[in-house]
């Protein structure tokens, strides 16, 4: 979930720099964490996750631990400072 962001991060970059004072290489780093390399590192994080799915349940962890990791991003945006539990 947190890998796949990095595609979004280039399409937020580019929105945010039509209207406000955003740079990759400075407060945008975020979106921007592996720079011009975002779609050759997507592909190989793409094969990676291809070879270890080898049944349906692999598949169906890996779509839950996905799911888990939403919820706990949302509920860490969510939570007052300090109150979420690491």
């Amino acid at each position: 979930m947190l890998e796949g962001s990095t595609l979004g991060g280039q399409m937020l970059t580019k929105l945010l720099m039509k209207d406000l004072p955003v740079s990759p290489e400075t407060n945008a780093r975020y979106f921007n964490s592996y720079g011009t390399d975002v779609r050759e590192r997507w592909a190989e994080f793409r094969e990676l996750l291809t070879a270890q799915a080898r049944t349906g349940e692999d598949e169906r962890e890996m779509l839950a631990s996905a799911g888990q990791t939403f919820d706990s991003l949302r509920d860490w945006i969510e939570a007052p400072n300090g109150t979420v539990s690491r």
